[in-house]
């Protein structure tokens, strides 16, 4: 844990700084923007779970991101924090892409401060053209698969959830988000993705441009 978080160790540093960073080859990092702060974190652990296996990421003051499949499933160290988040199984995301309609699914989560319980909402998934503009860094957007996840409209689902939007890379079948747009509450929204030193190059040199 201590190399993870020594190699995260600038967590709320001014963009270019964050970017200037050499990356350390025995860590695996994820860029996260928060307003207009930019943070590393580090890969911590990999978790089973009967619906894929968690991911979870720490930054050197503690925060931790736990993601499944690209989604949140637990905030902890943020202003709003999430914990106890439910998920159902989900299909392939080629599967969603392909079909007619829109994925219906449901989330429950405990949300801090405050501490909300069982918050439930009921959410619809689509796969969408790549969009004009994200945040995404190093990768080109047109090899992506984008979605699109939002409030069902008409359905039970907490006044301050924003919509989500998600990047999946296809790698000889195997599918991965590599980047996300995310909310925990109205005013905690933040971008994630995958870094790594082809990516940091490959930003550094579109920067040039």
């Amino acid at each position: 844990m201590s190399s993870v978080v020594q190699g995260a160790r600038k967590v709320i540093f001014p963009d270019v700084e964050v970017d200037a960073i050499e990356l350390r080859g025995d860590v695996t990092y994820l860029r996260v923007v928060l307003g207009r702060h930019v943070a590393l974190m580090g890969l911590l652990a990999l978790e089973p779970h009967v619906n894929g296996q968690v991911e979870v990421w720490i930054g050197a003051g503690g925060e931790v991101l736990r993601l499944q499949k690209g989604r949140v499933i637990g905030a902890s160290g943020f202003p709003t924090e999430w914990r106890q988040v439910v998920l159902p199984a989900f299909p392939a995301w080629a599967a969603v892409a392909q079909a007619t309609q829109s994925y219906e699914w449901a989330r429950v989560r405990d949300v801090m401060p405050g501490y909300r319980s069982a918050v439930r909402d009921q959410l619809v998934l689509r796969s969408i053209a790549v969009p004009n503009r994200s945040a995404i860094r190093g990768y080109n957007p047109e090899t992506l698969s984008w979605f699109e996840e939002r409030a069902h409209p008409g359905r039970e689902a907490s006044p301050d959830l924003q919509t989500a939007r998600y990047a999946v890379e296809n790698d000889a079948g195997i599918e991965t988000v590599v980047y996300a747009e995310q909310c925990l509450s109205r005013d905690v929204c933040f971008t994630w993705q995958h870094w790594y030193v082809a990516l940091q190059h490959a930003a550094r040199t579109a920067s040039r441009r």
